[in-house]
């Protein structure tokens, strides 16, 4: 020990000295530049890694656990303006039902009009198709519009049609097809007044009578079919 301590000089304890802090900042040296890889899972503490120090954009989609994070309020909106298109299609769909439905209405207005009376120019006209069985006159209501109705005045070959509403002129011919080979005339005319007619005010006269040469008026009073149109 006394020849250690002998040979132990000043030179020889800084010279050691020297290389151990020569040896220890080598090492710290090597700790503070990190080869590359050389850093795994097991050298990183639990939430050592917060925020701050991951970089803008380096995360993607793909390195996410899509499960657990819940939809971001564009994808909430998302799903409420499909759900919002769906209903205002459903709402369009309905609408459209209605307005067939408002045609189709609409077309059967118009064609029970056609079948009453219906206007033309402001003007209500109607039709009507008279027939007889003995000397009863009937409405053939399936080419009459509703509404006409008719009866027998007190004369032969004279009846009288009630319009749907007050006519004010009046056309009609025989139904030639109900006496064929014959020749009859037919003389029609709303009822304005009582005086000299044989049917009630407010109703049309029709009178028929098979021709006699040329004169109409000296024919002789039959019932025959007819048709009218009054407005």
């Amino acid at each position: 020990m006394k020849q250690i301590r002998t040979r132990i000089t000043y030179a020889n304890v800084m010279s050691s000295i020297a290389v151990f802090l020569v040896l220890g900042g080598a090492t710290a040296l090597a700790a503070g530049h990190l080869g590359k890889n050389s850093v795994g899972s097991k050298q990183l503490k639990k939430e050592s890694v917060t925020a701050a120090k991951i970089k803008n954009g380096t995360i993607i989609g793909a390195k996410l656990n899509l499960s657990s994070i819940g939809k971001v309020p564009s994808a909430v909106a998302a799903d409420t303006a499909t759900t919002a298109k769906t209903a205002t299609n459903a709402t369009n769909a309905t609408n459209a039902v209605n307005a067939t439905n408002a045609t189709n209405a609409t077309n059967a207005v118009h064609a029970t009009s056609a079948d009453n009376a219906t206007t033309v120019a402001g003007h209500n006209y109607g039709f009507a198709h008279i027939v007889f069985s003995g000397a009863t006159p009937t409405v053939d209501t399936a080419n009459s519009s509703a509404g006409v109705s008719v009866a027998a005045s007190a004369v032969i070959g004279t009846s009288c049609v009630t319009a749907p509403f007050a006519a004010h002129a009046v056309s009609g011919s025989v139904d030639f097809l109900q006496d064929p080979g014959n020749v009859e005339v037919l003389e029609a005319s709303p009822v304005q007044d009582t005086n000299a007619h044989r049917c009630p005010q407010g109703t049309i006269e029709v009178n028929t009578q098979k021709a006699d040469g040329l004169n109409a008026g000296a024919g002789t009073p039959t019932n025959v079919a007819y048709y009218l149109l009054f407005s």
